[in-house]
């Protein structure tokens, strides 16, 4: 029996009407009782809707106990305004804005009255509408329009208090169809869709998730979310307000209790959420601290970008007093995210890419111009020309790109940590302050050598991570930067969280919980120490339709919460725990991430110690190896590169980069040293330093000192191409380009046959566009041959662009009067698409009428014909899915995880409701759906779901 089974007989007189005939037969209403399950009805007077037209409506209720109004909504068609007891309470003149009731009046044991007129201007006309009621026993239950209520044409004697008598001889209000279904032509307005079923989800057993609480349209598309003190959980929309709200230590303590509601709090024990009033908004990084809430406003410096502190002054539990510490930023995906504090008390902060720093003001600092910020090595140190990318992404971004920053609760002190990631979202700090974030890759690169993928980032004290725009991307082998702790694969990452000290038992402990947008999913990075740092292998947490996770923490119970939205998409909260009890032995586990022999000897060199650091230079140990090159950088060669110390590939580098004044002064008498750096047996570590230092010494020293070594590099750095490893190869053709070799025409087209990688192609076809020396005809014919291939090669949304620019550079080095015939061999010739045609007008879709017809379908969907539908309604001529397609708006391949049917559609109907500023320059046009029928449109959601190419499935 359910709690409402056992409430109804005591509320046989708390009532609202149905309809009933009386003796003469005339229509009337009679009392029923208050409903468990919240569903409203459009309801209007009977009779067609008139322009100008006011009805009147009424319900009279009996409570055998006291009650209070906790929430509720009501709307009109086109406005309304609503009284209880007699007393005015709500009104609305938009349709599209429904009013809230929250936590209104206290209602006493006995009858009351709610009455509400309702005004038509023209058209269709309808109300609707609903309270939920906290009984004095705790139960709760709805008063919601139906065609139930008692309905006037004229208003009644009284009103608006009209008598119970009168309310019960009332004709009923017409019934026009559930606010849920949805009914046209007004739809859902109350936001009923639900957020994504936790039943849906794919857990690891013994794993359960709990859906907390549903987000309204006005609470933004949420983005950020952090604890703070007694259970208070603020969260943040990316272009909307903060929002608090107050979670019970019984939910705290024990699995989620549902309401029944679909908005507002989904279970007992979380208040709603109410906005913190305040000049704080568009937080992409939230973090509780010093009795303080740290907001990151990711909006541009003029518009309050930065770093601001929130403080409760008068212990009232509300935050009052507000604060900018710092001024940065850009409105922009890729500005500045994520804040934490770590063990030692200082406050790490992610800025993206796209991150500018002002010139500071008297009160405010600005990271970029702080004399210490940036260590006097930290270059772009790109050794060819680039391209840019060809959609104008990132252009003009220059090192250090993406950076970890550190201050102290006040704002006061800056220190840059590490840099040279591309757009990383959160961070995760261990109890021993190891540093761990999750990088994005860009997608538009796929398929090219530059491409890197997203990827799990260690961020130790002055790490270097390689990112640069366009080309000129850093590959994993530089050994003045560090590779990642493991790559993943697509993903768009957010927030992360550790395990570690949380209340998940042992087999999670080591884990890293990884946020995937795009992809509907947390990952998990097993971490395992590995030498001076750590390696990881991936699993699966939790997936789902719709799961756009955005931000996540291990709250005070320690279970996993975490919040989905962001580009406008429906916002909502969730936990995941354990269905076994607590081990609270798992929070002492951590076994992983007790610092090892190995890290602790990292750190040491990360404090400076030079002594040891001349020891470690040649370490197989890639972690260690950079810490003692960067603690030979930081300090006075004086001090460590003494008589008794050769140059070779250890100390060669850190001089290179930080004192190449030092290393021209000792390049005077040591060319017997380094003239044989590529020659004979080495090791595959020693051969990529051995590139990576001439690199540098290339772009950091005079042309004189490098002059003696030139030709015997070349030599052997030709000889070095029979390697059998792509990459090792590419930087090797790299320093030969650089070096101007001659004879790389011949040399690199070989690198350039089909039986090599596409990415290895690019790589070589990339490095001969600058290329003067060595061609000869048949050479030119082979190398623009090679065009006509790469057209068909398949990547993200610059890869053809690329292709083309690549092409277009290595014409203007083509002599003038062979230019022509060079240009018309690199056309490829590809058939042309065939000519669109969309077919017969179906429907101008809205998207309350296409939700209603997809869900009322009896067919199956085919993702096949779904294909077809890609390709008839345009779709394919902007977007890519399965690596095939256009690439002006957003790849589409995991369209369906990151978005419920009820968001992906709306996107569809509605696409300029929330566009990334990726593709802020690119209009998609509405109406692409109107030559489809609901059955179509069903079938190309099967195959958007399905997520593959649109030849594989059109061909099935």
């Amino acid at each position: 029996m359910t709690p409402f089974q056992i409430l109804l007989p005591c509320l046989a007189a708390a009532v609202f009407g149905i309809s009933t005939q009386d003796e003469g037969g005339a229509h009337s209403v009679e009392r029923i009782a208050l409903v468990e399950h919240l569903d409203p009805e459009w309801i209007w007077c009977d009779g067609e809707p008139r322009d100008e037209q006011v009805a009147y409506f009424a319900v009279s209720i009996q409570l055998e106990q006291p009650a209070k109004i906790v929430d509720g909504l009501f709307t009109a068609d086109n406005s309304f305004r609503f009284w209880i007891d007699g007393v005015p309470s709500i009104s609305g003149s938009d349709l599209r804005a429904p009013q809230s009731i929250q936590n209104g009046p206290d209602l006493t044991a006995g009858e009351h009255l709610f009455c509400v007129a309702a005004k038509n201007q023209q058209g269709p006309a309808a109300l609707a509408g609903f309270l939920e009621l906290e009984l004095a026993d705790g139960t709760r239950a709805h008063l919601q329009t139906s065609s139930a209520w008692a309905s006037w044409q004229g208003q009644p004697e009284g009103w608006p208090m009209v008598a119970a008598s009168e309310v019960l001889a009332a004709q009923p209000a017409k019934g026009l169809g559930r606010v849920a279904a949805p009914t046209e032509p007004w739809g859902d307005l109350f936001g009923f869709s639900k957020l994504p079923d936790p039943e849906t989800f794919i857990l690891p057993e013994g794993l359960v998730c709990e859906r907390i609480y549903a987000g309204d349209r006005k609470e933004g598309s949420w983005a950020s979310m952090t604890f703070g003190e007694g259970g208070s959980l603020y969260v943040c929309g990316e272009r909307g307000s903060i929002f608090a709200m107050e979670i019970s230590d019984d939910l705290l303590g024990g699995p989620a209790i549902s309401l029944g509601r679909r908005r507002g709090p989904l279970v007992e024990g979380i208040s709603r959420a109410r906005a913190v009033e305040l000049p704080v908004q568009s937080a992409q990084g939230l973090e509780w601290g010093h009795d303080s809430l740290y907001v990151v406003m990711s909006t541009s410096p003029s518009s309050a970008g930065g770093l601001h502190r929130l403080r409760d002054t008068d212990g009232d539990g509300e935050l009052d007093h507000h604060e900018r510490l710092a001024v940065f930023g850009a409105q922009s995906e890729h500005g500045a995210h994520g804040i934490r504090f770590g063990p030692d008390g200082g406050l790490y902060l992610l800025t993206g890419n796209y991150v500018n720093f002002p010139e500071p003001t008297d009160e405010l600092a600005s990271l970029g111009h702080l004399t210490e910020a940036f260590p006097p090595n930290v270059q772009e140190d790109v050794l060819l020309p680039r391209i840019w990318d060809p959609r104008n992404h990132a252009h003009g971004i220059m090192a250090p790109g993406a950076q970890l920053w550190r201050t102290d609760k006040d704002g006061a002190a800056w220190q840059q940590v590490a840099w040279g990631m591309r757009n990383p979202y959160d961070l995760a700090i261990t109890d021993a302050g190891e540093i761990f974030t999750y990088d994005a890759d860009m997608e538009w690169d796929h398929g090219t050598p530059w491409y890197r993928s997203p990827r799990v980032v260690h961020l130790v004290p002055g790490g270097e991570y390689g990112w640069r725009a366009g080309t000129a991307k850093w590959p994993a082998s530089y050994v003045d930067s560090l590779p990642a702790v493991v790559e993943t694969d697509l993903a768009s990452p957010t927030g992360i969280e550790l395990a570690a000290g949380s209340a998940f038992s042992a087999k999670y402990q080591d884990s890293l919980f990884l946020g995937d947008w795009a992809w509907g999913r947390i990952t998990m990075a097993r971490l395992q120490p590995d030498g001076a740092s750590y390696s990881a292998e991936m699993g699966t947490l939790v997936e789902g339709r719709g799961l756009a996770v955005t931000d996540m923490e291990i709250g005070p119970d320690g279970w996993l919460w975490f919040v989905i939205g962001g580009r406008g998409s429906q916002s909502g909260l969730y936990r995941i725990r354990e269905q076994a009890a607590k081990d609270e032995s798992a929070r002492l586990a951590q076994s992983a991430l007790t610092p090892t022999p190995d890290q602790e000897l990292r750190r040491k060199l990360e404090s400076g110690d030079t002594e040891l650091a001349v020891r470690q230079l040649r370490s197989k140990d890639r972690a260690l190896a950079y810490a003692a090159q960067r603690a030979l950088e930081l300090a006075d060669p004086a001090t460590w590169f003494t008589g008794k110390l050769r140059l070779d590939l250890g100390t060669a580098l850190p001089l290179a980069r930080a004192w190449p004044e030092t290393l021209e002064a000792e390049l005077q008498g040591s060319q017997a040293q380094i003239q044989d750096w590529f020659r004979g047996p080495l090791a595959l570590r020693d051969f990529q330093r051995a590139q990576r230092t001439v690199m540098v010494m290339h772009m950091r020293l005079s042309p004189d000192s490098m002059a003696p070594y030139i030709e015997g590099w070349t030599r052997d750095l030709k000889a070095a191409l029979t390697i059998q490893d792509e990459g090792v190869n590419r930087e090797t053709g790299r320093l030969l380009t650089a070096l101007e070799a001659p004879g790389l025409p011949a040399l690199f087209l070989r690198q350039m046959s089909p039986h090599y990688s596409q990415e290895h192609q690019l790589h070589f076809a990339l490095l001969l566009r600058l290329v003067d020396e060595g061609w000869t005809d048949a050479l030119r014919t082979q190398y623009f041959t090679w065009f006509q291939r790469a057209a068909g090669f398949q990547g993200g949304a610059s890869l053809a662009g690329f292709v083309k620019a690549i092409e277009t550079e290595a014409l203007t080095r083509v002599p003038e009067g062979q230019r022509q015939a060079m240009a018309d061999l690199a056309k490829a010739e590809l058939a042309t698409p065939a000519a669109l045609s969309q077919g017969p007008f179906v429907k101008d879709w809205k998207l309350d009428d296409l939700l209603r017809e997809v869900a009322a379908l009896t067919t199956k969907p085919d993702p096949a014909r779904g294909a077809k539908v890609f390709r008839r309604a345009a779709c394919v001529q902007c977007h890519r899915t399965g690596g095939e397609g256009g690439a002006l708006g957003p790849d589409l391949t995991s369209v369906t995880r990151r978005f419920t049917r009820r968001d992906l559609f709306e996107a569809i109907v509605d696409p300029t409701r929330a566009v990334s500023d990726q593709y802020q320059l690119v209009t998609m046009p509405a109406g692409l759906l109107n030559h489809s029928t609901s059955q179509d449109i069903a079938d190309l959601e099967a195959f958007l779901e399905q997520g593959t190419g649109t030849k594989a499935a059109a061909e099935k």
